[in-house]
């Protein structure tokens, strides 16, 4: 009978030893997995930082290329007659303001890739994420307005073009232009999904 009970008492010490092993294996599973996560947020918000800090340069760049991109329009259409001369300068002035936004579109794939609509444990990375996205949004959508008034300017030479080509005492006869039309930025965009279209200030 003793025998039957040592048996017994064996065989509950070694299920529980079983369990024992199984429940520490399991925990140690769970903290290395844990730790696995916080290096790999570590290493994600290292690299956010550091290319945050290349966006914020490449952005300011971009303001003062806006800047004298508008400066272009206003000063080669002020008068009706200097548009069609200046024509091929402005399209290649927009072609290279497009290409400065597009290279930091592409550059800052990354950023958009782990910003977008995610959260950290650090909140100065969810700041910079949420000023990324942002200012990346203000940038396309002022690019998007400044297309719209070098379109406006190009219109309106060609509805002077009407008037003039009409005219009796017209002593030239001028081709319409083409208005710019870009492929890869064509509408406003929302990027934070607030609701409000940063730098679009009109419809």
């Amino acid at each position: 009978m003793k025998r039957e009970y040592f048996k017994l008492f064996s065989f509950m010490i070694g299920i529980s030893l079983i369990i024992a092993s199984v429940i520490f294996v399991f925990s140690e599973n769970i903290k290395k997995e844990k730790q696995r996560q916080i290096d790999e947020e570590n290493e994600i918000m290292d690299e956010i930082g550091s290319k945050y800090k290349i966006f914020t340069s490449k952005a300011e760049e971009f303001a003062n290329k806006h800047e004298s991109f508008i400066k272009t329009i206003d000063e080669d259409t002020s008068y009706f007659n200097v548009v069609p001369d200046n024509y091929n300068k402005l399209i290649d002035a927009t072609k290279e303001y497009e290409k400065a936004l597009t290279e930091i579109d592409d550059m800052d794939d990354y950023l958009y890739k782990n910003c977008k609509n995610k959260f950290y444990s650090n909140g100065d990375i969810n700041r910079d994420c949420l000023t990324y996205i942002r200012n990346k949004e203000k940038m396309i959508n002022t690019f998007i307005e400044d297309i719209k008034y070098l379109n406006h300017r190009i219109e309106s030479f060609n509805e002077w073009t009407e008037v003039n080509n009409a005219s009796v005492i017209a002593t030239k006869q001028y081709d319409k232009l083409n208005e710019y039309k870009s492929e890869k930025y064509p509408d406003y965009v929302d990027l934070d999904e607030d609701g409000l279209l940063l730098g679009a200030v009109s419809d």
